[in-house]
């Protein structure tokens, strides 16, 4: 695995009114949602501009009448160069590396994919496959319910026989002030962060459902909280077949 090879990302800081049609973004109609996954680190120093360009996306929530989801993913092997992200995980860095596999590419960061299967090199290739996204109807509808504020009802129908189902926690609005490292001195600021990721299981002829227990743990704030089910082909690393995403429960 590269840890320092970098994503020429600065054309993605002009994206804070990224839409299809140049004015105010939609609200979401029945359009399937577009899931937008950024693998970052604290540790890099390439990153804070992506991380800005994440939370504009995330505040504007929607792209051409598509709900926009966004995952915040802090791989782990940054730790070891000089700052520990409290935010990383090997589950995501293993995550980042099946990509690379279906890809065809390396571990890098900062590094945005689009429904799992576009790699966005620059802000035209990301308002591109924004647009395109936006046309086409993902096979699998995602429900999410909850039944009680500690139980989400998961229902998906008419997926591949193929796909599987991934449940992740995201939290906003997360400040860290860097001491060491690349960013050492900054002051950095998070947006849909993946605090909890979660294989369900498999659909089976077509649909999948689950009664999931879901736990708060104590350092998260229940007010910023998104929880994210999509649907992937190739055990969670190639297109992404549905989405669905709820805030938390009162």
């Amino acid at each position: 695995m590269r840890t320092r090879v970098f994503l020429t990302i600065a054309g993605l800081a002009i994206l804070a009114t990224v839409t299809a049609s140049g004015q105010a973004p939609a609200p979401p109609s029945t359009r399937s949602p577009i899931v937008i996954e950024l693998f970052t680190s604290e540790g890099c120093s390439s990153c804070p501009p992506a991380d800005r360009t994440l939370a504009q996306l995330q505040a504007q929530h929607s792209f051409d009448g598509s709900e926009l989801i966004v995952l915040g993913e802090h791989v782990d092997y940054w730790n070891q160069l000089g700052w520990v992200d409290r935010f990383a995980t090997h589950e995501i860095t293993q995550r980042q590396s099946q990509y690379a596999d279906a890809l065809r590419s390396e571990p890098y960061t900062p590094e945005l994919i689009v429904d799992g299967h576009v790699e966005i090199k620059d802000g035209r290739d990301l308002k591109k496959a924004l647009a395109s996204s936006a046309e086409q109807t993902k096979p699998a509808q995602v429900t999410l319910n909850w039944s009680s504020p500690s139980q989400l009802q998961v229902g998906v129908e008419q997926a591949g026989s193929k796909a599987t189902v991934l449940f992740f926690v995201t939290e906003d609005n997360l400040t860290t002030e860097v001491k060491a490292g690349e960013n050492g001195g900054v002051t950095l600021h998070h947006a849909a962060v993946v605090r909890e990721t979660r294989v369900l299981g498999d659909v089976k002829k077509g649909s999948f459902h689950d009664a999931l227990a879901v736990k708060l743990k104590p350092d998260w704030q229940r007010e910023r909280l998104h929880f994210v089910v999509i649907v992937q082909e190739q055990h969670g690393a190639g297109p992404i077949e549905g989405a669905a995403a709820v805030l938390a429960r009162e």
